[in-house]
């Protein structure tokens, strides 16, 4: 009787010991598979973030071919004047080149938004491809998210969340409002109109313009 309950506490403890293992090894394992992973991506170069997909898909995709057109943007500062260039590409993907920062955008298209991991929703009239001269911007922070709202001169209001470590833009809402709402709180934003860049255009007029061929 004294035996069996003198045994009784061991028992409880070894058990109690047990499970206290095998749970540090269910958390630790995880943690250990993660690690091995991200080792592993490392030593694989393999890309992690959304950004980096992009750009090692769109660098094998366009690897040697050369762009449609490249447009040079002069960004100008009291202190120097940067060309930012956009190269355009057969397929409409654009590579930005900013000081000595680059990044691949592909081009917008059903099957990539389909593809995306969340919807986008939109609601609202089409986006007109010319935008009024000015629009004032409020942003609004909630923890990773961005909350931005557009409103242009015409009564165009655009209304988009933006995902502050990828860049991404999701749940974009476009709608009118009638009278125009302003924030006369806000600076005015100018937009400068470019032309379209017509890469069909662009391709036809590369077929019939003569190349000069080197004399033999």
């Amino acid at each position: 009787m004294n035996d069996h309950a003198s045994s009784s506490p061991s028992l409880w403890t070894e058990m109690r010991n047990w499970i206290i293992g095998l749970t540090a090894v269910l958390l630790v394992i995880p943690s250990l598979v993660n690690a091995g992973l991200d080792i592993y991506k490392s030593l694989i170069n393999f890309p992690k973030t959304r950004s980096e997909q992009i750009n090692s898909r769109l660098f094998s995709e366009n690897f040697n071919k050369s762009p449609i057109v490249t447009i040079p943007v002069p960004i100008k500062t009291r202190h120097k004047t940067v060309n930012m260039k956009l190269s355009i590409y057969e397929g409409g993907d654009i590579f930005a080149e900013y000081g000595d920062y680059s990044q691949w955008f592909p081009f917008p298209t059903e099957q990539t938004t389909a593809l995306s991991w969340i919807p986008s929703a939109y609601a609202g009239p089409p986006e007109p491809v010319e935008k009024p001269r000015e629009y004032t911007q409020v942003d609004t922070l909630k923890g990773k998210i961005i909350e931005r709202e557009r409103i242009y001169s015409d009564g165009t209001t655009e209304r988009y969340t933006i995902n502050r470590n990828t860049g991404k833009i999701e749940n974009k809402v476009i709608s009118q409002e009638t009278p125009p709402r302003s924030d006369t709180a806000k600076p005015q934003v100018h937009i400068m109109p470019f032309p379209t860049v017509d890469l069909e255009a662009l391709k036809e007029t590369e077929k019939t313009t003569p190349h000069n061929c080197p004399k033999p």
